[in-house]
């Protein structure tokens, strides 16, 4: 590709200014080179994968034992899709709601926004999720609001949760 093509390739994507290992590499081609935005990432990847990962299905453990710290125990799952089973959403919403728990493989990128702005907030109400779990959805909210440019605080989130409760 010559570096006019790269050029031209560049401005028809509205990039201002090219990766720099991409153009390093010769058989790079910008005119078939896809940009993630932020939001897609932290969505479909690493939100998707770390609700994949705490939903995931696991044997009852034996007598007494705990389940791993990085899972979500069943009667923690009976409380969040008796918390999801009472939602019910406006039409501007687009869909209806579907509790991740069940419904988390076949969520659209909508379904991961309203989530993890909307219905998480009250889903992993303090308490629902085992200690470690609930310290990493934090970060991770707080990255992806970060991410928004939004003035967001677990306290304002605290007071939006407490209040739906009435």
């Amino acid at each position: 590709m010559t570096q006019n093509a790269k050029d031209r390739s560049f401005k028809a994507m509205g990039s201002k200014g090219a990766s720099l290992p991409n153009c390093m590499l010769s058989y790079c081609d910008h005119s078939n080179l896809l940009i993630v935005p932020v939001a897609h990432s932290l969505l479909f990847g690493v939100v998707a994968t770390f609700v994949s990962h705490i939903f995931r299905k696991l044997p009852k453990p034996p007598g007494g034992q705990a389940y791993p710290l990085d899972v979500i125990p069943y009667d923690a799952r009976r409380v969040i899709n008796g918390r999801a089973s009472h939602i019910t959403c406006t039409s501007d919403f687009g869909r209806k709601f579907k509790c991740v728990s069940v419904f988390k493989g076949s969520y659209q990128m909508e379904d991961w926004l309203h989530f993890v702005q909307t219905f998480s907030l009250y889903i992993f109400l303090p308490g629902t999720l085992p200690e470690m779990l609930a310290t990493m959805w934090k970060l991770l909210l707080s990255v992806f609001h970060y991410c928004q440019g939004t003035n967001f605080t677990f306290r304002k989130s605290g007071d939006a949760a407490k209040s739906l409760l009435k």
